[in-house]
């Protein structure tokens, strides 16, 4: 991770604290030359009392002072009852000035931000601290080995201590301190008081043993206190600066034409993906892969016999306990400095577009049924442009300040994570979309349960690992594929339960927002809910339209992915005047559908793919029986082939209806249905156009006419969350076209956008006054 702080703060001491627990733990208290034992713990004394903010520099003693070597030699010579007592006074006082010193080490007031140490650290001290006694002691032998090889420095106040400790009394004085406990790998608990030492070791030790025994059990006391401070949290980094983030664009497309180097790389990726198929992906949880043994198979819908992975689901046990490990993960990621946080996005970002590139777009080829340009504008481009711009929208959203302040008072806003955890719900259609689901409320503090489609698993496990490679801590961003209905209830039921990030169908949508409300009681705030959804999107044509431009936008629109886009084309509404005739819109519009071909997402040259899963061809080509059933003219297309894969072609139906059920009801296919309104009910046919349908996702309208433009702009303005002049209705661009939709197609947040962040943080407004009143009256008052 990129660091947002400089030095200060006790996360960037982890390596050396390592280094003094090592130290600590190699220290003989048994045998050895005891005047290198000493000399290396009044080092290690010495850094751990400055590390904590204590002042060594009157107390230190090298062997390069002669003059302080002969003082401490003094000091030294000869103890008595009254210097040990003293020395034990001193003892003590230190460990006061230690503890108050851990006890008072608070967040400034005015620090909006902390700092967690980075993930190589944390893991180099989980594997410190994890070991077990035995390896403790192993390595305690191993240290004692090097200690008296070489450990030097034999001029050390402690060292004289040694030589000069003979009669017993500091040895005994010692023998009755209270002990730490013994080296071990877990510390003791916070707020615990050290164990004392068995007494057969106390009566048995000998005065320079015990001498020994203290400083180490003293110095491990010091160790864990420090320790706790750094897993808890709650180590402050100096803020030195206001950050701002490298300037952020959208992600050049690349192209693939014959004979580039881009085609090249991802046909290599595609080939080497099919050999080494099918893959087995674990759950993720707490950083560890999790294997159930309940497996399900993401077939590869080009080639349904064959399997792109196998996948474990989550069951409910596992959903708890990534639930747990989500929220104690949330303690240090809501902490650390959002910088920190926007680099890892930056990271996986440059990672996506760059190093795995050509991987994630053929995991989404081959197992999302997406041709080359599809897959770059999904899995490349887009995904990349909600890592980099959910890290510029946290920084505007964090600059949010509020713009007045009385004399005397300083205002402030804070934006924290939500309280609890947010459950992300992906699409098959889209890897983007999960990359964003999981994203938007991450980058803010929040941690996240991500339930991906199981026809989109193993791209959003490329996904997840990316992240990893980035910096995301363990716990964060918890990866769960399985049965959707038993992770959903298992994640309503707990009260933690502060969030829903969802795309999918409305249907599913309405019943999760009818789940939340039936648990509202036990939950400990009202959770957020944002949702995208269905969409039953529109061209409207006017009869001032470019005609080549409209039919080929229309193509476009409804046929790109095979219509499996939330924001497709669906319906279109045409001028008879425009639609009918030689070289009319219908005549151009078939004789371009027909040229349309459909294959294996390594052969570029075919336009359109398969249908995602068996389900959906069923549905689609049922739905162009009922459009022929009610009296629709297929005038092109309608054919269907699931023999090797589930492959549809673009169909085109003509109503006389324009209420029949194909131009009402969500199909999600590669079917669109057309309507020729008559030329003088062009205001009618508005009206239809906003009425027909429960959607309001997408829709887009075609005219030169400036005043037809404005008339429809404002007249379809509940209609489309997305509204398009002369242009199709997909194909929203994040940071140029914030994508939503109303009514029955979701909430309407805006995702690639700023809005869509405020959703995921908790707002506190700070008042801090500077000029404290004199009395409680005011003047009215007197």
């Amino acid at each position: 991770m990129a660091g947002s702080e400089s030095s200060g703060g006790l996360g960037s001491y982890l390596p050396s604290l390592q280094g003094i627990q090592q130290a600590i733990v190699g220290s003989s208290d048994t045998d050895g030359d005891a005047a290198q034992n000493g000399g290396i713990l009044h080092k290690v004394t010495e850094a751990v009392y400055g590390m904590a903010g204590y002042d060594t520099s009157t107390e230190q003693t090298t062997s390069n002072d002669p003059t302080a070597a002969t003082a401490a030699s003094t000091e030294t010579k000869e103890p008595t009852e009254q210097s040990a007592g003293t020395a034990a006074e001193a003892d003590r006082s230190d460990d006061d000035k230690l503890d108050k010193s851990l006890a008072n080490h608070q967040p400034h007031p005015l620090e909006g931000v902390t700092r967690a140490p980075d993930k190589q650290s944390l893991e180099a001290t989980a594997k410190q601290t994890d070991k077990s006694r035995k390896e403790q002691e192993a390595e305690l032998a191993k240290d004692n080995r090097q200690v008296k090889n070489t450990l030097d420095d034999p001029n050390s106040k402690e060292a004289k201590a040694f030589a000069t400790a003979g009669t017993g009394q500091q040895g005994q004085e010692t023998a009755t301190d209270d002990q730490a406990p013994p080296p071990q790998a877990d510390p003791p608990a916070p707020g615990s008081e050290p164990a004392k030492a068995p007494k057969d070791v106390q009566k048995d030790a000998s005065p320079k043993q015990s001498i020994l025994s203290k400083l180490k059990s003293k110095l491990l006391a010091r160790w864990s206190k420090l320790k706790q401070m750094i897993n808890s949290g709650t180590s402050q980094m100096a803020q030195l600066a206001h950050f701002k983030l490298p300037a952020i664009e959208n992600e050049p497309n690349q192209h693939y034409e014959a004979g580039s180097s881009s085609r090249a790389g991802l046909l290599a990726a595609l080939a080497q993906m099919r050999a080494a198929a099918p893959f087995e992906i674990p759950c993720i949880i707490n950083g560890k892969e999790v294997k159930t043994g309940k497996k399900q198979s993401q077939l590869i819908p080009a080639d349904h016999a064959s399997s792109l992975c196998t996948y474990h689901e989550a069951t409910p046990s596992d959903v708890d306990s990534a639930i747990k490990g989500a929220l104690a993960a949330k303690v240090k990621w809501e902490s650390m400095a959002w910088a920190d946080r926007a680099a890892i996005f930056l990271k996986a970002a440059d990672l996506v577009g760059g190093k795995y590139r050509y991987k994630i777009m053929a995991a989404t080829m081959l197992g999302q049924g997406k041709n080359a340009w599809q897959a770059e504008i999904d899995a490349a481009a887009e995904l990349v442009d909600f890592l980099r711009f959910s890290a510029k929208y946290t920084e505007e959203l964090y600059a949010q300040q509020p713009p007045k302040n009385a004399p005397g008072v300083w205002n402030r806003s804070e934006y924290r994570a939500l309280d609890g955890f947010v459950l992300a719900v992906s699409p098959f259609n889209f890897t983007a979309i999960g990359g964003n689901l999981v994203g938007a409320p991450a980058i803010v503090g929040n941690v996240v349960l991500w339930k991906p489609s199981p026809m989109a698993v193993y791209s959003n496990y490329i996904l997840y690992q990316i992240l990893e490679e980035a910096g995301l801590p363990a716990g964060v961003i918890q990866f769960i594929p399985g049965p959707a209905e038993a992770i959903v209830a298992q994640s309503f039921k707990h009260p933690l339960f502060a969030g829903l990030h969802f795309t999918g169908s409305t249907a599913v949508f309405k019943k999760l927002w009818k789940d939340i409300a039936s648990n509202i009681e036990i939950y400990k705030s009202y959770p957020r809910i944002v949702g995208e959804t269905g969409g039953k999107n529109f061209h409207l044509v006017h009869k001032s339209a470019d005609v080549k431009s409209s039919v080929l936008q229309a193509i476009r629109g409804a046929f790109e992915y095979q219509g499996q886009k939330c924001s497709a084309l669906s319906r279109l509404y045409v001028p008879q005047s425009l639609w009918e005739g030689k070289g009319g819109f219908k005549e151009q519009l078939i004789d371009q559908v027909k040229l349309i071909t459909l294959g294996q997402p390594e052969e570029f040259e075919h336009f359109m793919g398969p249908v995602i899963a068996r389900h959906s061809y069923d549905k689609i080509t049922s739905y162009i029986k009922k459009a022929k059933a009610a009296g629709g003219e297929v005038i092109v297309g309608g054919q269907a082939d699931d023999s090797k894969g589930f492959f549809v072609h673009p169909t085109v139906i003509e109503t006389k209806d324009p209420k029949s059920v194909t131009m009402v009801e969500e199909i999600f296919g590669p079917v669109i249905t057309a309507y020729a309104y008559p030329d003088d009910k062009f205001e009618e046919t508005i009206e239809l156009v906003k009425e027909t349908t429960d959607y309001a996702l997408t829709g887009a309208v075609f005219a030169q006419d400036r005043e037809a433009v404005a008339y429809m702009a404002d007249k379809l303005r509940n209609a489309a969350g997305n509204f398009y002049i002369n242009d199709k209705c997909t194909g929203a661009v994040v940071g140029q076209q914030p994508f939503g939709g109303s009514r029955g197609s979701g909430t309407n947040d805006k995702a690639g956008s700023i809005n869509l962040l405020y959703r995921f943080v908790n707002a506190r407004s700070i008042k801090e006054t500077f000029v404290l009143p004199e009395q409680y009256l005011y003047p009215s008052n007197m």
